[in-house]
């Protein structure tokens, strides 16, 4: 009976872990398929495509709002965020991630780490002297990596992480994460050297705990960085509270 259930419960290890390798980047981006060049969000914006990476550009001036979405959805469904923008006089460029909003391509890590190198060479070739970079979920450590590339005057972190193997490893314990896992998202080496830094993260956040912003948070050292909790929030509705747009406000101020 033991030699039975003993088979049964590796038989049941292995199929859950052969699924988990073979649908794992399923299991990390939910794209959108809507027409980038047809959202009408951004209808009176440039869409660029500069190198394989798409964004949403408005030219106001020489000082940059970059946005870097999280890995659902589209960048299309973030302009919600340009009421934030009103009065501050800053250009914005909202990033599409390869895999997004109808692009043939798969999104994967080195994929997406192509897109920020693009995004940091258009922003060179436009001279900007101001950076403002902000990402939210999975496009916080996108940020990360801009911050990598190359050092903005500010980086907003809303529901960031310290890697996405943490986050990974805690939902499945039993399994080694570390050894299947192809996207792993290594938030915190890229940011650990940077300043200027505003976490925004939600108590109540499922989806990524607010133990791995605060891990990510602790890990910095650099100069001049502030964790913000918002209590009643959870991971989809941070930006319903109060104290998320007056923080978000008072950071592009």
């Amino acid at each position: 009976m033991y030699k039975q259930f003993f088979i049964a419960t590796i038989g049941a290890f292995l199929a859950i872990f052969i699924f988990l390798f073979i649908f794992q980047r399923k299991l990390i981006y939910f794209p959108d398929n809507q027409d980038f060049d047809r959202c009408s969000a951004f209808e009176d914006v440039e869409k660029i495509n500069w190198q394989g990476t798409r964004m949403y550009v408005n030219k106001i001036s020489d000082k940059w709002l970059v946005f870097y979405h999280g890995n659902a959805g589209s960048a299309c469904d973030r302009s919600f965020f340009i009421e934030l923008l009103q009065d501050t006089n800053y250009s914005y460029l909202f990033v599409e991630y390869t895999g997004y909003s109808g692009d043939p391509g798969t999104p994967s890590q080195i994929a997406l780490m192509k897109n920020v190198e693009g995004v940091v060479g258009y922003l060179n070739s436009r001279n900007a002297k101001r950076v403002i970079v902000l990402g939210e979920s999975l496009g916080t450590s996108l940020a990360a990596y801009h911050n990598f590339l190359e050092t903005p005057d500010k980086t907003l972190l809303i529901s960031s992480f310290s890697s996405l193997e943490n986050v990974v490893q805690a939902k499945f314990q039993f399994f080694p994460v570390g050894l299947f896992l192809f996207d792993k998202y290594p938030t915190e080496k890229w940011i650990r050297n940077s300043n200027n830094l505003l976490f925004i993260h939600g108590a109540k956040d499922e989806v990524v705990p607010i133990e791995f912003g605060q891990r990510l948070f602790e890990s910095v050292q650099g100069k001049n960085k502030t964790f913000i909790i918002i209590k009643d929030a959870g991971h989809n509705d941070i930006y319903n509270h109060s104290l998320t747009k007056d923080s978000i406000k008072n950071f592009l101020r």
